[in-house]
């Protein structure tokens, strides 16, 4: 779980997905623990804002809701989630956390993955769904973020199974599952969330799902499963249920699937891994990986659970399961791919090619990260790309050839370390 770290490290950055198309003028940073644990910055005027929330904790996951105008943030530790106007950086809602005494809807503890439904601006709604992380709480609830209110359980909990990731296709939910405690095999459920019923389930081998992503190819929904075995799989919705279509097969060197997700233009899926590689396939042809995008040695590791003394300090050195490739985006306009690892490196990648772009070198070579780089983003126009890290730095790279490089200024006030 996030937030157990002893320093202060930057888990996620989002560009605001700003109306029209115009460049982002904004962008979020997500970190493991407070204070400055949710910042705001304005790419127009230079200046931020601490989104500081009562009761503080890490963030777990953050996105942008209602054409940008709304941020939500997810609480690894304290069961909340909170809602932020954007422009303003003032706080409009808090749901949870649960309290049975008072009767409060919500999460207990650690809220997993957001999933912002797709279809929710009907009628002026805008639907949100999160899911509970902790042995007691495997409840996927629903919120109205514009009312502020709580709407129902979507699936009423089911105390069997862990929930560790989630992904909206619609009006619908798909959450990845670990395995139950008398089976082998791991489980995802694509539940209806306004009438809060399962339209089916399927089940497949390995101990946890930890990635989820669908999407509509030629009027064809699909969504596709990452596994702690680093296998991934694809499966077809239509006629309301989970038909296998391709799977991979399952990683020889034990790495797990760091993420898997499908390019805007529907035609190219990539799965990544903790060991540092990249397969892009054609959903055209399934046989074999179009590309293999190799990034390199994975990052040493420790593992703060055995050694709880040592705290990863040193230059390509991460904490263990950060290894590899930790954050992969497409971009929205054409078929390229954004990485970040482990290692340092920040590569954007042609896909048509199975090249790099452009590829910041890690630390050993002078590169803009010396730590471990968990997560990317992309503007909505493509023209600007972001990367954050282990060592509390945020670098923003534009225009669109992504040859030129500036770290944001004032870095040290944002991101003091602890």
């Amino acid at each position: 779980a996030r937030g157990v770290e002893r320093e202060q490290k930057l888990l996620d950055v989002r560009f605001r997905p700003d109306a029209g198309d115009g460049p982002s003028t904004q962008l979020v940073v997500s970190a493991n623990k407070s204070p400055s644990e949710l910042v705001m910055y304005n790419l127009e005027d230079g200046t931020r804002k601490d989104l500081a929330a009562p009761n503080g904790s890490a963030i777990q996951d953050v996105i942008y809701a209602r054409k940008g105008a709304l941020i939500v943030s997810a609480g690894a530790s304290n069961g909340m989630v909170h809602v932020w106007d954007s422009y303003l950086g003032e706080l409009l809602h808090t749901f949870g956390p649960e309290c049975e005494v008072l009767g409060t809807p919500g999460h207990q503890k650690e809220v997993g993955q957001l999933a912002l439904l797709e279809d929710s601006t009907f009628n002026g709604r805008c639907l949100l769904a999160t899911h509970g992380c902790s042995a007691t709480d495997r409840h996927i609830l629903l919120w109205d973020l514009v009312q502020g209110r709580y709407l129902h359980s979507v699936n009423g909990g089911d105390a069997s199974r862990q929930l560790n990731a989630m992904a909206s296709i619609g009006m619908d939910v798909v959450v990845g599952l670990g395995r139950h405690v008398n089976r082998e095999m791991a489980r995802a459920e694509v539940w209806d969330t306004e009438a809060s019923a399962m339209k089916f389930s399927v089940e497949m081998p390995g101990r946890n799902i930890d990635v989820v992503h669908g999407c509509t190819v030629g009027g064809t929904t699909l969504f596709l499963t990452g596994c702690e075995t680093g296998t991934t799989h694809i499966f077809d919705m239509r006629n309301h249920s989970g038909s296998l279509i391709f799977s991979t097969e399952p990683s020889k060197t034990e790495a797990e699937a760091t993420s898997a997700s499908f390019s805007h233009c529907g035609r190219f899926m990539q799965t990544s891994s903790s060991s540092n590689l990249t397969l892009v396939y054609d959903l055209r042809y399934f046989k074999e990986p179009l590309h293999r995008l190799d990034h390199g040695k994975p990052a040493k590791t420790i593992d703060p659970d055995v050694d709880p003394g040592v705290v990863s300090v040193r230059a390509n050195t991460v904490d263990k399961g950060d290894e590899g490739v930790n954050s992969a985006h497409w971009l929205h306009n054409s078929p390229c791919l954004l990485t970040g690892c482990g290692n340092g490196i920040v590569a954007l990648w042609d896909t048509s090619l199975g090249v790099p772009c452009v590829w910041y070198k890690g630390p050993q070579n002078g590169g803009l990260h010396h730590r471990s780089v968990n997560g990317v983003a992309v503007s909505q126009d493509d023209c600007m790309f972001a990367s954050c890290s282990d060592e509390q730095k945020v670098v923003l790279y534009g225009p669109s050839s992504m040859r030129e490089e500036r770290r944001l200024t004032n870095l040290q006030e944002i991101w003091p370390c602890q």
